[in-house]
C-alpha cells in the first residue's frame, strides 16, 4: 500500500510543497487559485480532473487568503508561481492541502485510475474505507513532518492493505 500511495503521491507532494470548490474569491485570489491549479496540473501525478485541481486550489485559497499564502512563500509572479514555501509554514500549507483534498477528490477514483495497478492491488483498495485511503494518502504526502500517531495509522492502513490483497489474491 505505501509503494502505491508514495507512487502517487511523491511527485504531488513536490508540487504541493513548492505551489499549494471555494466561491467568492477576489481577483487576485482568483489568479492565485488558477496558478496554483496550473501548478498541480503539470506534474500530472496523480491524475486529478481540471476541476479537481481547481476545486482544491481553491479551498487552499479559500481557507488559508492570498495574503497568507504569500507570507509562506507562494508568490505568483507574470502569471506563474515563484515559490519557496518555507519549512515552518509546511505543515500549515499541507493542512489546508488536506482539508481541501478532503473535499474536493473521490479518493477512491483518484487511486483507480492508475492503471499500472495488479488486479489484487485494484481489489485492495476497493476494499479499504474512504478515510483509510485519505489517510493514507495524506500521510505519505506529509512525508517528513509526519508524527508518531500518523506513522501507526499509516502502519494500521497499511496492515489492511495487506490483508486485503493477500485476501485478494486467493
Amino acid at each position: 500500500m505505501l509503494a502505491v500511495i508514495r507512487r502517487l503521491v511523491v511527485p504531488l507532494a513536490l508540487v504541493v510543497l513548492s505551489a499549494a470548490c471555494g466561491g467568492g474569491l477576489s481577483a487576485d485570489e482568483q489568479e492565485l487559485a488558477g496558478v496554483l491549479a496550473t501548478d498541480l496540473e503539470a506534474f500530472g501525478r496523480p491524475p486529478m480532473s481540471d476541476a479537481e485541481r481547481g476545486c482544491v486550489a481553491e479551498d487552499m485559497v479559500s481557507d488559508l487568503g492570498a495574503g497568507r499564502l504569500n507570507e509562506m512563500g507562494f508568490v505568483v509572479r507574470d502569471g506563474a508561481s515563484a515559490t519557496a514555501i518555507t519549512r515552518e509554514n509546511q505543515a500549515a500549507f499541507l493542512d489546508s492541502f488536506g482539508e481541501a483534498f478532503s473535499e474536493c477528490i473521490d479518493v477512491r477514483d483518484l487511486f483507480t485510475r492508475d492503471a499500472d495497478l495488479t488486479p489484487e492491488a485494484q481489489c485492495a483498495i476497493d476494499q479499504l474505507s474512504e478515510d483509510d485511503l485519505a489517510d493514507g494518502y495524506l500521510i505519505a504526502l506529509k512525508s517528513t513532518e509526519s508524527t508518531e500517531d500518523d506513522i501507526a495509522r499509516l502502519a494500521e492502513i497499511e496492515l489492511k492493505f495487506a490483508t486485503a490483497e493477500a485476501e485478494c489474491a486467493e
